[in-house]
């Protein structure tokens, strides 16, 4: 049996070019790429008769697996944990809902969450209501650039740098209100902080 020059497959000893049809078929195309554009494209301004894509369609029906008597059919397995019914195609074997609950690790804070009794105070997340304070029109993009500037462009607490806090959070570093007043704009009150700092001092 012949190989291929190219992919090394193997070809019938007829074959005089010494290539796969799939090697001959690149190699035609390096030499002319625009052969078949436009007017030279033998289906130039010709259309598929309705019936013929009708076939076409029934055809790949009738061969894939995914369609029975021209409906389709959904292979499903059951939920690991709870049984519900999954595609097959679902790799992790679970539902939507108990996926999220392994993700999560912890079925009490589920339940707390969808009775709503981690909002409001009750939020660990929750800044005494003055996160929602708007900013004075004296907090500027100027100021707080003076600010980094002044802070060498470092967190004052952990010391990541300007290009550290880019690459983790796709943002420049934060300008902090000290005494959590927002009104209070003095550069006093002002310095340099990361996200991860700047949150863990407004809690």
């Amino acid at each position: 049996m012949k190989k291929c020059k190219i992919c090394k497959k193997e070809i019938s000893k007829r074959n005089k070019s010494g290539h796969c049809n799939s090697c001959a078929q690149k190699l035609i195309w390096k030499k002319n790429p625009h052969r078949y554009d436009g007017e030279n494209n033998p289906f130039f301004g010709k259309k598929h008769n309705k019936k013929y894509i009708k076939c076409l369609k029934n055809r790949i029906r009738e061969k894939n697996s995914n369609f029975k008597d021209g409906n389709r059919v959904r292979l499903y397995d059951k939920c690991i944990i709870c049984g519900k019914k999954v595609t097959i195609s679902c790799r992790s074997g679970l539902c939507g809902s108990c996926s999220m609950k392994k993700r999560w690790n912890n079925d009490n804070f589920i339940k707390k969450v969808m009775d709503n009794q981690l909002r409001g105070k009750n939020s660990p997340n929750y800044i005494h209501g003055k996160g929602y304070e708007p900013y004075t029109i004296e907090f500027t993009e100027s100021l707080k650039k003076e600010i980094r500037n002044r802070d060498g462009n470092k967190c004052i607490i952990c010391g990541m740098t300007k290009k550290e806090h880019y690459q983790k959070y796709n943002r420049n570093l934060e300008v902090h209100h000290i005494d959590h007043n927002k009104n209070n704009c003095k550069k006093s009150n002002l310095e340099t902080r990361c996200k991860k700092c700047n949150i863990a001092d407004n809690k």
